[in-house]
């Protein structure tokens, strides 16, 4: 998703978002945020929305 401007000038820097690049090193960390574990409400029970 992109988002929404009216001005070429953010535009243009909303397209530079994607000049950057992760290293392995990053990726690596990145992987080891991992813990197989929910960390926010559980979408099959919606016992978080109100009544």
């Amino acid at each position: 998703m992109f988002p929404k401007s009216l001005k070429r000038g953010r535009m243009l820097e909303n397209v530079e978002i994607f000049d950057f690049e992760l290293t392995d090193t990053d990726v690596s960390l990145i992987t080891g945020l991992n813990r197989d574990e929910r960390t926010g409400p559980d979408p099959d029970e919606m016992n978080w929305v109100p009544a």
